[in-house]
């Protein structure tokens, strides 16, 4: 958190803690918001409060909705909720309601302190990055899942990688929820792996699929059992194909001989006969990205370095600017002070909007009843009284006419 919002943050706390004390139940929230209507504008303040507690209220019912959990099950999450809003991040309550949604459902395996960490560090990422809460989610369940990995640490590697170019042709979180499987059946680790696309990103490659794909079709090859692949690695070394073999037998993993051959490879003088052996292993993508890229991929298993804490350093940033402070103050103060009052006061309101739905059906009934019996009397009342009130103004205006008259004739004689 960086110092800016910390001051706010503490501002705001100081700011509220002096009127917490000011209302305990539904008579003092109802109380304390009048006095804070009438000081600001009356009835529109109340209108404007009242919408917004009503959105905030549906966005915690769809929220419940969509993660199926109710009643004192539903209230932890509830609580998420209210943390990260209050904490500023998401630009609405709406959307960090949605992302939660997203993380409950697409994340596993997160305890409440990671679930709010979590979902966190990922609307300030879509924030920075420009990318979809979904995307983020799927990628980085994948990257527990497939690499063994906590949320923070896939957190950290995504922001890193979207530093240093990996997002580069639209499609980083795609591609990791995608291959992530992949390379951790590889033997990969998720750093490891995030070695090879930032290596292949440096390389100039069209973009990163083709870096999947390309060991993707390597792990099909090398243990197809097929001619071509034995052909292929019969070329090589006995070192080489010793690798190979004891991958085979159950005693290695993808990785370790795919960076056996490249590295074999990479240090043949024929780099014709290289690259048609290359392509017997790895298939024409070889040829698509050329032998420099994959040299530089694959030719060392050096994993991407200095990631670690890349998030906290998002969210220091995200929360510097004045802006940002000021709106932390507002969303301190509002949670505090002004969400507390709704949260006692909507029960009363829904329990005031059930009993008009219960019954006000039945008094339009009866008022419709009411119309079509005593409508025809009542409307010729109305027309007397009209007619009546017509004639009373007729009378009228003749006598200030006939006063007037009246008046001018001694005059005119």
């Amino acid at each position: 958190m960086s110092k800016v919002f910390e001051i706010a943050f503490k501002l705001g706390g100081e700011l509220t803690s002096s009127f917490k004390n000011a209302f305990s139940d539904a008579d003092g929230a109802m109380k304390m918001l009048g006095a804070a209507a009438a000081a600001v504008g009356g009835t529109a303040v109340f209108a404007n409060l009242a919408s917004q507690f009503g959105e905030m209220d549906a966005s915690l019912s769809q929220l419940s909705a969509q993660t199926g959990l109710i009643g004192e099950d539903f209230e932890a999450l509830k609580g998420t909720v209210e943390n990260l809003f209050r904490n500023n991040y998401g630009e609405s309550f709406d959307e960090v309601t949605a992302a939660l949604a997203n993380v409950k459902q697409n994340m596993h395996s997160l305890n409440d302190v990671d679930l709010e960490q979590f979902t966190g560090d990922a609307l300030s990422f879509t924030k920075t990055f420009d990318a979809d809460i979904n995307e983020v989610t799927r990628a980085a369940n994948n990257m527990m899942t497939a690499f063994g990995v906590n949320a923070s640490t896939s957190m950290d590697l995504f922001a890193t990688g979207a530093q240093r170019g990996l997002n580069f042709s639209g499609e980083m979180l795609d591609n990791v929820a995608e291959y992530a499987p992949l390379f951790g059946e590889m033997g990969y680790s998720a750093e490891e792996y995030f070695g090879i696309l930032e290596r292949g990103a440096q390389a100039g490659v069209y973009n990163l699929d083709y870096v999947n794909d390309v060991m993707k079709e390597f792990q099909i090859r090398a243990k197809d059992g097929s001619k071509a692949t034995n052909d292929a690695m019969g070329q090589l070394s006995d070192s080489t194909q010793q690798v190979w073999n004891d991958f085979l037998a159950g005693n290695g993993t993808v990785s370790e001989v795919a960076s056996t051959v490249v590295s074999e490879l990479q240090g043949m003088e024929d780099q014709v006969a290289a690259n048609q052996i290359a392509v017997g292993l790895f298939g024409t993508k070889w040829e698509d990205l050329e032998a420099d890229a994959m040299y530089a991929m694959l030719g060392t298993s050096e994993a991407m370095r200095g990631f670690e804490g890349a998030m906290d350093t998002v969210n220091q940033i995200q929360f510097s600017s004045f802006n940002s402070a000021i709106q932390g103050i507002g969303r301190i103060l509002f949670m505090d002070l002004v969400y507390p009052i709704g949260d006692m006061v909507l029960p009363y309101l829904n329990d005031f909007a059930n009993y008009l739905s219960n019954n006000l059906p039945g008094a339009i009934e009866q008022g419709k009843a009411a119309i079509q019996q005593f409508g025809p009397i009542a409307l010729a009342v109305g027309t007397a009284f009209i007619t009546y009130k017509g004639v009373l103004q007729g009378v009228a205006l003749y006598q200030k006419t006939f006063n007037l008259v009246q008046a001018l004739t001694p005059k005119l004689l």
